[in-house]
């Protein structure tokens, strides 16, 4: 068994990397990549990775879970009949229904939530070998690949305890999600698409509260629900304070609430990186929990 585990995150804006360690599955390094604007999408994932690579972070051998931002991410919520043995295979069929294309088309995965219903996650097959195909120019090949939204109810889950009943506004460009988790679950997520950079905070805040409203009627979530705030968005000061005036109850998601600090570097200085590192440290816990 590895000593270690690595959670890499591969968004428009960063590529961002947590380790942590398997025995007391504290954390012990993060990194954070900005990538070259100037740069077409796929050379400027690639020079950062190089960047990565060179910095020394990425060790040889260390399994590494992966997970990239897209915007053709699908998740679909469905009813399934309780005598249902294969969940994946019927969800399968759904997610051809859905979207008129083979389900061979996508990396697809099905979530029980409970004897009737269950959420389908997927990612075009041709999204994930672009993505595999550039870490395996740096000798990357990831040992597990999941969903950026995945990886953040992890770290809810690690750093919160698994009972608790969350709502989590993530915040990132060009795609954000209001994240419902109950019983240490996926519950149910909305996606916002188009969100860019330059957004003003009354821009972006009515989408968020739009998205967690749409929540709020179908599962009747009560006001005093525990409500956090992460993803790089939420680094401008405006956007986290506007977000937190609307929402008085959210705070922003601390990835070391729970999990110990094992960096060299002070708590508190780190707090900065919190959100835009959120993903690759669901990642990393992830890995070392497997």
């Amino acid at each position: 068994m590895k000593k270690s585990a690595c959670g890499i995150y591969i968004e428009s804006e960063y590529i961002t990397l947590v380790r942590a360690d398997r025995e007391s599955g504290g954390i012990t390094a993060v990194e954070v990549i900005s990538l070259d604007s100037s740069l077409v999408h796929g050379k400027r994932i690639l020079a950062g990775l190089k960047q990565l690579k060179a910095s020394g972070s990425v060790k040889r051998g260390e399994p590494v879970w992966f997970a990239f931002q897209s915007e053709q991410s699908i998740f679909f919520q469905t009813q399934i009949d309780s005598n249902v043995e294969d969940i994946h295979e019927s969800l399968s069929w759904e997610l051809m229904c859905r979207t008129d294309e083979s389900p061979e088309k996508f990396a697809f995965s099905a979530i029980s939530l409970s004897e009737d219903r269950a959420l389908g996650l997927a990612q075009r097959i041709e999204d994930v070998q672009k993505y595999t195909k550039l870490l395996a120019k740096i000798g990357i090949k990831p040992h597990a690949l999941t969903i950026d939204v995945v990886a953040l109810v992890n770290l809810l889950e690690k750093n919160y305890g698994g009972n608790k009943e969350t709502i989590l506004f993530y915040a990132s460009a060009p795609v954000s999600s209001v994240i419902y988790v109950k019983d240490g679950l996926l519950w149910d997520v909305r996606m916002i698409y188009g969100i860019e950079e330059s957004m003003t905070p009354s821009e972006l805040v009515p989408l968020f509260l739009r998205a967690r409203n749409e929540l709020r009627d179908v599962w009747d979530i009560h006001d005093e629900l525990l409500t956090k705030m992460t993803g790089s968005l939420v680094s401008n000061q405006q956007i986290r304070a506007e977000l937190a005036k609307a929402l008085p109850n959210c705070y922003e998601l601390n990835c070391f609430e729970m999990v110990e600090n094992k960096t060299g570097s002070d708590t508190e200085a780190l707090s900065a990186y919190n959100p835009v590192v959120a993903v690759a440290a669901g990642l990393a816990l992830s890995g070392v929990h497997q």
